[in-house]
Order: structure tokens, then C-alpha cells, then sequence
């Protein structure tokens, strides 16, 4: 390499600076001469083999000057080692690479537990990537997307349920108004029985509901009596009652009331006394149509008179179709095969156990065709696939069901120990068969439980 002369420079030629060479396995230094344009070697000096040197600042490689004859070839060699060195606080070599130890990841600097999150992406999200959560101190917390809703550490779309207490639009009014929650769809049971309207008619006031539909009554609709000094009656259908209007004239002359003159509506002659028909919401009446002694009968009260009612479960009576109705007290069962009702003498709730075989709703999700026992227990039923979706209280993550119970994914997921070894039997992975002999059995299914799901994932 020329090099030019640097007289009345004060530092070397670049071009021999760029020459210089100076480690720990070999030092050479280059300068120019004074009177050439020639770089001239100062030193040359290699380190013996073996020599310990250090370039690359990593502790899972080992640093050494090469073996070139009698001294070392001047290169500092890397040779990676052992692994499973510890190369720091949860940090193991691998290949000469420094990592973070089995069952542990990288968060920035930082070490964490595979089952920690780092960042939100590690949160559960569904197949569309909806956000499922947010990583907080390497937990997800629930903050669900625009159309999902938070259910028990989880998001689910806003069309589903998460419990039963939100079941409260059922599909008509011919159907209980609270049904139960399952795989977050809501069920309904029918409410036979209850009093609805299906032809937008009042002159049929005894509609009921019939497995889900409501049937009207046209064999009992609103009869119509005459009165003394009234046209002939007709049934409103838009309020029930029966409107007819004031005329003059002669009345009577019938087996109701003998013959009078009309005056404001009232016939000089008083009719026959028919009180003995009157109830809360009827009112007793001649009927002339009726031929013999035996025609008193009733006709109803006007839709929306106030009574009262023998039944004192029911609240807020008024007469609709000549009956006290109202709205009958709510009793709430205390579990899913009891039935509670309301006793009419005394107006208290009263529970009884529901019939063996009954269907009723698991309180566990993974549990499906749930029946009721004879203690009152929602006791057995079919378990659904291990493996299949569901909602556990408090997961970061996704959950499944195993063995007929929700479990978070975390808690199946012994793939690898926080000290990197892989479970095989149920010591192993943590399964320890201490404590009482109920206990021991109870942990020893739930152990193999999970070893199965473990193998299935293998």
C-alpha cells in the first residue's frame, strides 16, 4: 500500500492508520516513513494459543486465540458452551446463544413465565382477530371490541348470553319471562296457561297460551244482555264492553220487568232482583230473552274497574272480561329443580322439589340434557367433548371443557416446568397424591385429565 509523505503533519497518513491492528491475539502497527511513500510494520505481535480474549461481550461462548505453530494465529476464536449454562437471572445458553430458561419467554429485557402475557397480542382473540383482553403485569384484563361484551374473563359477541339472568326477552309473551342460559343461547319454557290476545279482539277476553301460542277463545266470547230503555248491546272490540244507547218510550212487558215507561234510561218498573249473580267483576241482570222463572244471570263489569280478588298472589287487580285479574306475584326458585309458586290463600311463596327426570339447566357449561334427581339437585347429564369452548370466571385466556368442568387453557398447560423439564407422570406434573383419601382420589382424576389433554395436544 503506498503512503504519502506527512511532513508537517501531526498525525500518520490515514492510509497506514487504517493498516493498524490491535487485540488481544495480535497487535500490528503500521506507520510511514519520513523519506517513502511506503507504510513501515512497527510491531508485530501474536498471542499465544489458548490465550483468553473477549470481542463479543457474550457469555455463552468461550473466547480464545487460535493455535497457529509455537504462537497463535492472532484470531480470537467463539466456542459456545455447555448448554444449559446459566448466563443470568432466568437465562440459560443455547447454542451459544443466551435465552430465557424452559417455561419462561422474553418480555423486553425481562424473563416472564410462558403463561404470562408481554403485550396485547398475546391475549386471546377470535379467528376475525377481535381483541380479547389487555396485558397488565402479565395478566390479560378484559376489554372487549366493538359488538363483544366481558362474560366471566372472556368476550363473547353481544347476540349471546353469559348468564341466565340475561334470558329476558323470550320470544313471545306465551313463554316464561325468564329462561336459562346455555352455550350462550337462551331457552324458554312455555308458559300454558296464560292469559294473551290472538285475535286483537277484547270480545275474547279468555285467549290462553298453548305450548307457545296463544289460541283464542271464541266458544266464551262477551255476551250482551239488553237493558230496559238501552238499544240492542254490541261487544266493542277495542275495550270489552258492551255499548248500547238510551232510548225513551215504553219498557217491560217481559219476564224481567213488568211494562213501565222509559225516563233518562230508567224504566218506571223495577226489575227482577238478579243480585244473587253479582260478583267482583259481574254484575247480576234479568235476561228477557230467557223464558221462565230461572233467567237471572250476569253480564261483566267495564274493563279496568278495580277489585278485589280471593287470589292474594295477585297484584294490581282490575276487571277484564268479567274477571279480577292481575299480576301475579314472582316467586324465585332457589335452584334449577325446584319450583316455587305463589299460595293464594296466604299470598307467601312456597317451594316444592321438581319431579325426578325434569330437565333443568347444569350450572356447569360443559354439562348438556342436565335432569333433576330426588334431593332437588341438578345432579346428572352428559358431558360435552373435552376440548370444547367455554367461559370459566377469571381465566386470562381461553378456557375448555375436560371432564364435564370449564378449565382455563393455563391451568392444562404443563407442556414444560418453570426449570424447563417435561412432566411425565403425575408427581411430575405436579400431581402430588398427599392429604385425605377423598381428596387424593378427586386430584388423582383431575391429574389424569390432564395428562390425557397433554398427550392429545403432544
Amino acid at each position: 500500500m503506498l503512503c504519502y509523505p506527512r511532513t508537517g503533519w501531526t498525525t500518520c497518513n490515514p492510509s497506514c492508520d487504517t493498516m493498524n491492528i490491535d487485540t488481544v491475539c495480535l497487535t500490528q502497527h503500521y506507520s510511514c516513513t519520513e523519506d517513502t511513500s511506503t507504510c513501515a510494520l512497527e510491531l508485530n505481535v501474536r498471542a499465544a494459543a489458548g490465550t483468553i480474549c473477549e470481542t463479543d461481550n457474550n457469555p455463552c461462548t468461550l473466547d480464545a486465540c487460535g493455535s497457529l505453530g509455537p504462537k497463535g494465529d492472532g484470531i480470537c476464536h467463539h466456542a459456545p458452551v455447555a448448554d444449559g449454562t446459566s448466563c443470568g437471572a432466568l437465562r440459560t445458553c443455547a447454542a451459544g446463544v443466551c435465552a430465557c430458561s424452559a417455561g419462561y419467554k422474553a418480555c423486553g429485557a425481562e424473563c416472564i413465565p410462558t403463561t404470562n402475557c408481554c403485550v396485547d397480542t398475546d391475549c386471546p382473540s377470535d379467528a376475525s382477530g377481535h381483541r380479547h383482553g389487555v396485558c397488565t403485569s402479565g395478566a390479560c384484563t378484559v376489554a372487549c371490541d366493538v359488538g363483544y361484551r366481558e362474560c366471566g374473563g372472556a368476550c363473547i359477541p353481544l347476540s349471546q348470553c353469559c348468564g341466565s339472568s340475561g334470558c329476558t326477552t323470550p320470544p313471545n309473551g306465551c313463554y316464561k319471562p325468564l329462561g336459562t342460559c346455555q352455550a350462550g343461547s337462551c331457552s324458554y319454557a312455555y308458559d300454558d296457561g296464560a292469559s294473551c290476545d290472538a285475535d286483537g279482539s277484547a270480545c275474547t277476553p279468555n285467549d290462553k297460551c298453548v305450548s307457545g301460542s296463544c289460541l283464542a277463545d271464541v266458544a266464551h266470547q262477551v255476551r250482551c244482555i239488553q237493558r230496559p230503555c238501552h238499544t240492542a248491546p254490541s261487544c266493542n272490540m277495542t275495550t270489552g264492553n258492551c255499548d248500547d244507547a238510551v232510548v225513551g218510550g215504553a219498557c217491560g212487558g217481559d219476564g224481567c220487568t213488568p211494562p213501565g215507561s222509559c225516563s233518562g234510561g230508567v224504566c218506571s218498573s223495577a226489575s227482577k232482583d238478579c243480585s244473587a249473580a253479582s260478583g267482583p267483576c259481574k254484575v247480576g241482570i234479568c235476561d228477557p230473552v230467557i223464558v221462565g222463572d230461572d233467567n237471572c244471570t250476569s253480564t261483566n263489569v267495564l274493563n279496568g274497574t278495580a277489585c278485589a280478588s280471593a287470589d292474594r298472589c295477585l297484584m294490581q287487580t282490575m276487571c277484564s272480561g268479567g274477571a279480577c285479574v292481575g299480576t301475579r306475584k314472582a316467586c324465585i326458585p332457589s335452584g334449577p329443580c325446584r319450583v316455587a309458586i305463589c299460595d293464594g290463600a296466604s299470598g307467601d311463596c312456597a317451594e316444592t322439589v321438581a319431579e325426578v327426570g325434569a330437565a333443568c339447566a347444569s350450572t356447569q357449561e360443559c354439562i348438556q340434557d342436565a335432569t333433576c334427581d330426588a334431593k332437588g339437585d341438578c345432579s346428572s347429564g352428559v358431558a360435552l367433548p373435552d376440548g370444547s369452548p367455554c367461559v370459566a370466571a377469571g381465566c386470562a385466556v381461553a378456557s375448555t371443557c375436560g371432564g364435564g368442568q370449564c378449565i382455563c387453557r393455563n391451568d392444562l398447560d404443563m407442556s414444560a416446568t418453570p426449570d424447563g423439564s417435561s412432566p411425565g407422570t403425575a408427581d411430575e406434573a405436579g400431581c402430588s397424591m398427599g392429604g385425605s383419601p377423598s381428596s387424593r382420589i378427586a386430584l388423582a382424576l383431575l391429574c389424569l385429565l390432564a395428562l390425557a389433554l397433554l398427550r392429545r395436544r403432544i
